[in-house]
């Protein structure tokens, strides 16, 4: 004699497939609940890295600032006196006859 399914053993079964991919899913939620704390973690050190790397940088920038400023500066101040030096020179020829040149 053929055996049939009934409703309540299918209800039955389909309670057992139920309850496995349940339990799979939340066995799958804790592992990726768990991966994900990890990784906001590693984020946080991350970005915590790259702001202070950011810090290190602008603080940089501004001493790279600076000693161009410095270095412009001499370079404007060096023109200025080299302009006068010439300028001296020339006076010193023109009212004394005396040529200054670079000794070597």
């Amino acid at each position: 004699m053929p055996e049939y399914l009934t409703k309540k053993d299918l209800g039955e079964f389909s309670d057992t497939i139920i309850g496995a991919i349940n339990k799979q899913l939340q066995d799958f939620e804790q592992r990726n609940n768990a991966q994900l704390k990890v990784m906001d973690g590693r984020l946080w050190e991350l970005h915590n890295e790259v702001s202070e790397l950011r810090a290190q940088i602008q603080k940089l920038t501004v001493t790279l600032d600076v000693f161009l400023k410095r270095l412009t500066d001499f370079d404007d101040e060096f023109t200025i006196l080299k302009a006068e030096v010439d300028l001296i020179k020339d006076i010193l020829k023109e009212k004394l006859g005396v040529e200054v040149a670079l000794q070597k």
